[in-house]
């Protein structure tokens, strides 16, 4: 599910949204040290309105 959803946030297409929901839910589930690995990580592979829309500057 993951996976799936890294690909869908690393470009811009309809699947955008549905990528960062899924990450929203992953992230909500782990702790905050995960969160703040994600967030790292995300930054790099996420187009700039996926990270808008996971909060990511």
């Amino acid at each position: 599910m993951l996976t799936k959803s890294l690909y869908d946030i690393s470009s811009d297409s309809p699947r955008t949204q549905v990528g960062v929901l899924r990450i929203k839910q992953v992230a909500a589930k782990v702790g905050p040290e995960i969160k703040g690995l994600m967030v790292n990580i995300l930054g790099g592979l996420a187009t700039e309105a996926a990270k808008q829309q996971l909060g990511i500057k």
